[in-house]
């Protein structure tokens, strides 16, 4: 595993995003949108595109949503991104993908408990084609 097997998806677009607004001068308040894909959502928390935003400085008023088309995923969000600018909807929006396989969950189906026998652990990575 690499530098930044652990690090959380929503935190490694922050840098991007910060970087992006730094170096373009973008009034982070003028961003209208923000529309982040991500397949493996599990372990993220809630809408992990709004979590990015938050993290990366963009104010709270400043809507954000997370795409989920496996690996088209980044793909939609910027196709949606145009629409939205081309619809005159917003002028500026964030658009873009972010993942991290590494923390991609194990699960084992037990949410109404083990009972007698063995349980079988099922890598989540697997179903994302």
């Amino acid at each position: 595993m690499g530098s930044i097997s652990t690090t959380a998806a929503p935190m490694l677009a922050v840098h991007l995003i910060k970087d992006i607004l730094q170096n373009s001068k973008i009034d982070p308040a003028l961003v209208g949108e923000v529309i982040l894909g991500q397949v493996i959502t599990g372990g993220s928390g809630q809408n992990p595109a709004r979590q990015t935003l938050i993290y990366a400085g963009i104010p709270k008023e400043v809507p954000g949503y997370t795409i989920n088309k496996v690996c088209g995923s980044g793909l939609k969000s910027l196709v949606l991104a145009a629409n939205s600018i081309m619809m005159g909807d917003n002028e500026i929006v964030i658009a873009g993908g972010q993942e991290n396989m590494s923390l991609c969950m194990h699960g084992s189906y037990i949410r109404a408990g083990a009972k007698f026998g063995n349980i079988k652990m099922v890598d989540l990575m697997q179903y994302t084609d």
